[in-house]
């Protein structure tokens, strides 16, 4: 499959890769200076005060929530439509995950749910930019703000996005980010928690490292392997110097596909706040409520013989075999979530993907849903989401 086109492919230059030797010819290849230093600029991109590295996004997760003292017998909100991390990192701790339903157009969480759960009394609200989409995160922030419950940003899927002049990992009480090599950036594995909480920061940087204190020789408290080496954070700190460049050649492959799809009918695709600037993690189009997941699947296989990788974007989290039965019935009503899992199509997207293969991608995706559709009666419309799909 040489000519194959992937989902995802990191974006890595000589600089990179020379980031990474000088590191291998230094004395220091665990958390040092380069780790330091790339944390530390995360934090200044995010306009927060502290920037913690550690060893992925879903360790991130899991430090805020334990430094926010979260555990067995709590409760936290975190998004039914989303990756699953979110959820491990509550389950980890002994706490229990209610899943919101997302909203139909943005695919964020929606209000209006995340309100109902608030009524349990949760400790935490979890949530994050789908898509590296900010919209509504003002928003949340108010909500949660005016209930006096802290906002967790899961802004893993937004680096280098903005909304109302403010940036993905500036919101609540603390955001984390994840830089998996399929994101924006990457450290291969990753994560930096950025806040401007300098406390909270103390016991994620200790619990980070087995729980530390800051002179280094005394364990303050229980904690975890949870840091990053300094191969990564050379790596980041490379791959950071381009953040625009590449931010920038996403974004024009979000809008050439945008341009090639939006006439067809089959199709709904991303939507963009006027007030935001998305950082384009994914391009997820879903096709409308005649289809389901059957004729989803069949795409997704269909383009697959064709040498295109696509994938299923995201799971309904409380739908999934290891989440059914395990939380709260009045905590799992996500119907928009569940409709939408089942039809959402995940295309190839990364920085250097050529005019001519979006243009191949395109040609082929719909060809294949013709192809599928024909096959297929379309049931009556389903308008669970919301969306006209006519």
């Amino acid at each position: 499959m040489s000519n194959a086109i992937p989902l995802a492919k990191p974006s890595l230059s000589e600089a990179e890769r020379q980031a990474v030797l000088d590191v291998l010819q230094s004395p220091v290849l665990a958390s040092g200076p380069r780790v330091e230093h790339f944390a530390k600029s995360i934090a200044e991109l995010t306009e927060r005060d502290c920037g913690i590295p550690c060893s992925s996004g879903t360790a991130g997760l899991t430090l805020v929530l334990a430094a926010l003292g979260i555990g067995a017998g709590d409760k936290v909100v975190v998004p039914a439509f989303g990756f699953v991390a979110m959820a491990n990192a509550v389950w980890s701790l002994g706490a229990t995950p209610l899943f919101a339903d997302c909203d139909p157009r943005t695919l964020n969480v929606d209000l209006d749910s995340v309100a109902q759960l608030l009524e349990l009394k949760p400790r935490a609200v979890l949530a994050a930019e789908t898509f590296g989409n900010p919209a509504g995160m003002p928003e949340l922030e108010a909500l949660c703000a005016a209930h006096e419950i802290p906002l967790i940003e899961d802004a893993c899927e937004g680096l280098g996005g903005r909304i109302s002049g403010r940036p993905v990992g500036g919101f609540g009480r603390a955001s984390v980010f994840g830089f998996y090599p399929n994101k924006q950036i990457t450290t291969g594995e990753g994560g930096v928690v950025v806040t401007d909480d300098t406390r909270l920061a103390e016991r994620c940087r200790s619990l980070a490292n087995h729980g530390r204190g800051e002179d280094g020789s005394t364990f303050v408290r229980p904690g975890w392997n949870f840091r990053l080496d300094e191969m990564s954070g050379a790596l980041g700190n490379a791959q950071l110097s381009r953040l625009d460049d590449i931010l920038d050649q996403r974004e024009a492959v979000a809008a050439q596909y945008t341009a090639q799809l939006s006439g067809n009918v089959d199709l709904i695709l991303p939507s963009v706040e006027t007030a935001s600037r998305p950082s384009w993690f994914a391009y997820c189009v879903r096709l409308t409520g005649r289809w389901n997941a059957t004729v989803r699947d069949e795409v997704i296989q269909a383009m697959a013989g064709h040498e295109i990788s696509c994938a299923k974007y995201f799971p309904s989290i409380p739908q999934t075999p290891a989440w059914q039965g395990r939380c709260e019935p009045n905590a799992c009503n996500t119907p928009v979530a569940n409709s939408i899992s089942g039809r959402t199509i995940a295309l190839p997207f990364y920085a250097g993907l050529s005019s001519r293969e979006v243009d191949l991608v395109c040609q082929s995706l719909e060809l294949m849903i013709e192809r599928a559709t024909f096959r297929h009666r379309a049931s009556p419309t389903d308008q669970i989401d919301g969306i006209d799909p006519s």
